[in-house]
């Protein structure tokens, strides 16, 4: 790199995408050009991340060099933790339920306008 590592970190950056990005970029420096590296970090950390997808080969070259990243198996098990969907048992006496959707009444449709009362309010925003 032709800069020190720490000044390739955009001020948007939380610590957590920053540092998952530079280890990328520290693992795999040398085996492209800079840029190329740069831009392999961005769309590892966004990949990891965000949830972001990109092309197959662009998504095959990231797999490759992610194996290089130490950190990423605590990554990927924090988001797994962050998306688990937690059930939570229902109450089993029937007076705590809410009330069921029969003892709230029934619906009444309301009735359509015949083509008289839409001409009517029709004629009524022509003025």
């Amino acid at each position: 790199m032709q800069r020190p590592i720490d000044e390739y970190r955009q001020p948007w950056e939380s610590k957590e995408h920053w540092e998952l990005r530079r280890e990328f970029i520290v693992a795999n420096e040398g085996r492209f050009s800079e840029n190329r590296v740069l831009c392999l970090a961005q769309a590892f950390a966004n990949v990891e991340l965000l949830g972001c997808t990109y092309p197959a080969p662009v998504m095959a070259q990231v797999n490759e060099l992610a194996k290089n990243v130490k950190s990423l198996s605590v990554v990927q098990e924090k988001r797994r933790e962050n998306s688990r969907v937690l059930f939570v048992k229902g109450e089993d006496d029937d007076a705590k339920r809410k009330k069921t959707s029969s003892s709230l009444g029934t619906y009444t449709r309301a009735p359509r306008y015949d083509d008289q009362s839409r001409m009517r309010a029709a004629s009524f925003f022509q003025r």
